[in-house]
């Protein structure tokens, strides 16, 4: 059973990185940390935005 437990933990984990993994990209990819992104899309101080 805790070896049952301690699969279902390490999955989650190595699933969470990989979202993590794959957000942090998706960011590096559109340019800059969602702060900045945000901010592109509130006050427009970026001139070429991704969409």
């Amino acid at each position: 059973m805790l070896n049952f437990i301690l699969g279902f933990v390490v999955t989650l984990g190595v699933l969470a990185a990989f979202l993590v993994g794959l957000g942090v990209c998706a960011n590096l990819a559109k340019g800059g940390n969602e702060r900045e992104g945000l901010r592109a899309d509130l006050g427009g101080d970026r001139a070429h935005r991704p969409h």
